[in-house]
């Protein structure tokens, strides 16, 4: 009996020790180097956190052009935050009594009177993007006039309600030549590359220095974009023939006994080098 109580005390004994040993919530792995000792421990780790865009586009309640010409601006606050790249595009969508064009028509509230208005001069239509607003252009001016187009067939308070439409816009990245292509040299073709895209061949095997590529059997060459890269355009030429112009993917030409099929009318039998035009992501 009192051994069996020594046995018991002696395993609570060894649970209390454990309990204090000091614990690690996050293990690393640490490797000895080739002199024996440890080598530094290194780990990723992250931190980041989510900007929402917030933004403020002020549109006038609107203008009196009574006594003349009058101009509204529309505004984004100066503290907005928008994703790079983006702008804050305001549309005017419509106008209560104008849908289209730009002639626009006042009426007084019985409708039986009309006046007749117009926006920056004519200029500035339904439908029309009247500001483009980034963090470098902050506002932009609309100025409104009278005009004799339509005479007022009574007296009295004429007005017509406009209604802007805003959108967060992707800036439009402008087309530049990214590469262009120079194939020669080589007696087998299976793919070429440049710092921004791959053309790949297809059953294409030889090459002359006069045709190009494609000028004796059937093929074709395809055109892909790298990573970071897009393409708007491949420009295929021969030498001093007329070119042919590819503006939507897949970017590629063929030929079938000698002929590139894309071109009906030139008689294009080869290509010796490639365009290829586009943006940076």
């Amino acid at each position: 009996m009192k051994h069996t109580k020594r046995l018991l005390a002696a395993v609570m004994a060894f649970a209390m020790v454990s309990a204090i040993a000091p614990m690690s919530a996050f293990a690393t792995n640490v490797t000895p180097d080739t002199d024996g000792k440890p080598s530094p421990a290194t780990a990723g780790f992250e931190v980041k956190y989510d900007v929402d865009p917030s933004y403020t586009v002020t549109i006038p309640a609107g203008v009196d052009i009574t006594t003349g010409d009058k101009t509204a601006s529309i505004t984004l606050d100066e503290g907005a935050l928008l994703a790079e790249g983006t702008k804050i595009e305001v549309v005017l969508e419509k106008g209560a009594y104008t849908t289209t064009g730009n002639a626009f028509t006042a009426k007084t509230a019985s409708g039986n009177s009309s006046a007749s208005y117009q926006i920056n001069g004519g200029n500035v239509k339904v439908g029309d993007v009247v500001a483009s607003l980034d963090k470098d252009t902050l506002s932009a001016d609309l100025t409104f006039s009278r005009t004799t187009t339509i005479a007022p067939t009574y007296a009295g308070t004429h007005s017509e309600v406009l209604t802007f439409g805003i959108a967060v816009k992707e800036a439009v990245k402008a087309e530049t030549l990214l590469t262009t292509l120079t194939f020669g040299g080589s007696s087998t073709y299976s793919e070429t590359t440049s710092g921004v895209v791959s053309v790949t061949a297809t059953n294409v095997t030889d090459y002359d220095a006069t045709f190009g590529w494609l000028w004796y059997r059937e093929g074709s060459l395809s055109v892909t974009a790298k990573e970071g890269y897009t393409i708007t355009k491949c420009v295929f030429i021969q030498n001093a023939k007329t070119p042919i112009t590819d503006t939507e993917a897949p970017f590629e030409i063929h030929s079938t006994r000698g002929k590139i099929t894309e071109d009906t009318k030139h008689a294009m039998d080869g290509v010796t080098s490639i365009e290829v035009y586009g943006y940076a992501n």
